[in-house]
């Protein structure tokens, strides 16, 4: 999640200015009930002259009880259930960077599995 979030801040001016159908990077999780997308904006507005969206998109087990409020596609609907929403924020390069540094100060907390070493027996 770190590398792909210094990627996406890394072109987010190409998200930001890109002209025409939708500019779309994404990273799936957990058997994709948690989808994150850095996304170009759909269309133009004064306020977003600067940024682009990261679309949190969560289905199955993940839906939270308030899902039929949140976007979703019919064609995820399924005898009148929704199985997908999802929630976007936009977000400036400068935003993408300190959640990036944020999310690795997260990470440092908890140490790194040595494949190397066999479990105790």
């Amino acid at each position: 999640m770190v590398a792909w979030l210094e990627e996406v801040a890394e072109h987010a001016p190409t998200f930001i200015g890109w002209q025409g159908a939708v500019l779309s990077s994404e990273e799936s999780f957990t058997e994709p009930c948690l989808m994150i997308a850095a996304r170009s904006p759909w269309f133009s507005h004064p306020e977003w002259d600067e940024q682009l969206h990261l679309r949190v998109t969560l289905s199955s087990e993940y839906l939270p009880p308030f899902a039929h409020e949140l976007d979703h596609s019919p064609a995820w609907a399924e005898a009148g259930e929704v199985s997908a929403a999802w929630l976007d924020f936009p977000v400036t390069q400068a935003d993408l960077r300190e959640l990036r540094a944020q999310w690795a100060a997260q990470v440092q907390r908890f140490p790194v599995r040595d494949p190397s070493r066999t479990p105790c027996r």
